[in-house]
Protein backbone atom coordinates (compact mmCIF):
# COMPACT_ATOMS: atom_id res chain seq x y z
CA UNK A 1 0.00 0.00 0.00
CA UNK A 2 1.26 3.52 -0.80
CA UNK A 3 1.60 5.99 2.07
CA UNK A 4 2.47 9.68 1.83
CA UNK A 5 5.01 10.86 4.41
CA UNK A 6 4.16 13.87 6.56
CA UNK A 7 6.70 16.00 8.40
CA UNK A 8 4.08 17.02 10.99
CA UNK A 9 3.43 13.52 12.37
CA UNK A 10 4.98 10.08 12.57
CA UNK A 11 4.07 7.72 9.75
CA UNK A 12 3.22 4.11 10.57
CA UNK A 13 4.26 1.68 7.84
CA UNK A 14 4.72 -2.01 7.16
CA UNK A 15 7.65 -3.63 5.37
CA UNK A 16 5.41 -4.19 2.33
CA UNK A 17 4.39 -0.50 2.07
CA UNK A 18 5.64 1.96 -0.53
CA UNK A 19 6.30 5.38 0.98
CA UNK A 20 5.96 8.51 -1.11
CA UNK A 21 7.91 11.59 -0.12
CA UNK A 22 7.07 14.79 -2.02
CA UNK A 23 8.86 18.12 -1.64
CA UNK A 24 8.44 21.36 -3.54
CA UNK A 25 11.36 23.38 -4.86
CA UNK A 26 11.03 27.10 -5.45
CA UNK A 27 12.17 28.05 -8.96
CA UNK A 28 13.46 31.38 -7.59
CA UNK A 29 15.93 29.78 -5.16
CA UNK A 30 17.95 27.70 -7.65
CA UNK A 31 18.11 24.93 -5.05
CA UNK A 32 17.40 21.20 -4.87
CA UNK A 33 16.35 18.71 -2.18
CA UNK A 34 18.75 15.96 -1.12
CA UNK A 35 17.65 13.03 1.04
CA UNK A 36 19.52 11.29 3.84
CA UNK A 37 17.75 7.91 3.86
CA UNK A 38 18.55 5.18 6.44
CA UNK A 39 20.33 2.11 4.98
CA UNK A 40 17.31 -0.10 5.75
CA UNK A 41 15.26 1.78 3.12
CA UNK A 42 15.36 1.03 -0.60
CA UNK A 43 14.72 3.76 -3.15
CA UNK A 44 12.25 2.38 -5.69
CA UNK A 45 12.11 5.56 -7.71
CA UNK A 46 14.56 8.37 -7.23
CA UNK A 47 13.59 12.02 -7.48
CA UNK A 48 11.35 12.79 -10.42
CA UNK A 49 9.11 15.67 -11.45
CA UNK A 50 5.60 14.45 -12.35
CA UNK A 51 4.63 17.58 -14.30
CA UNK A 52 6.95 19.77 -16.35
CA UNK A 53 5.35 22.97 -15.05
CA UNK A 54 5.90 22.21 -11.34
CA UNK A 55 8.97 22.02 -9.16
CA UNK A 56 7.62 19.10 -7.12
CA UNK A 57 10.14 16.33 -6.41
CA UNK A 58 8.83 12.87 -5.50
CA UNK A 59 10.71 9.83 -4.15
CA UNK A 60 9.30 6.32 -3.69
CA UNK A 61 10.87 4.39 -0.80
CA UNK A 62 10.27 1.03 0.85
CA UNK A 63 11.49 -0.06 4.31
CA UNK A 64 13.16 -3.47 4.77
CA UNK A 65 13.61 -3.69 8.57
CA UNK A 66 11.20 -2.92 11.44
CA UNK A 67 12.08 0.01 13.69
CA UNK A 68 11.79 3.77 14.03
CA UNK A 69 13.66 5.82 11.44
CA UNK A 70 14.24 9.46 10.61
CA UNK A 71 14.59 10.63 7.01
CA UNK A 72 16.30 14.01 6.75
CA UNK A 73 15.82 16.22 3.69
CA UNK A 74 18.06 19.21 3.02
CA UNK A 75 17.32 21.97 0.52
CA UNK A 76 20.72 23.04 -0.87
CA UNK A 77 21.73 25.82 -3.22
CA UNK A 78 22.93 24.51 -6.59
CA UNK A 79 25.94 26.83 -6.49
CA UNK A 80 27.97 29.03 -4.13
CA UNK A 81 29.18 26.35 -1.72
CA UNK A 82 25.88 24.44 -1.79
CA UNK A 83 24.80 25.85 1.57
CA UNK A 84 21.71 24.43 3.29
CA UNK A 85 18.66 26.67 3.02
CA UNK A 86 16.08 24.47 4.74
CA UNK A 87 15.79 21.09 6.47
CA UNK A 88 12.78 18.80 6.95
CA UNK A 89 12.60 15.55 8.87
CA UNK A 90 10.18 12.68 8.50
CA UNK A 91 9.77 9.99 11.17
CA UNK A 92 8.67 6.52 10.06
CA UNK A 93 7.76 3.67 12.40
CA UNK A 94 8.04 0.37 10.53
CA UNK A 95 6.22 -2.75 11.69
CA UNK A 96 6.33 -6.27 10.24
Amino acid sequence: MNKVLSSSSKTLAKITDVLELALEESPNLNAEWKLDVPPSFKTLKDSYTPYASTRLRIWLLTPSTPGEYVITCKLRKRCCGRRIISTKTFTVIVDK
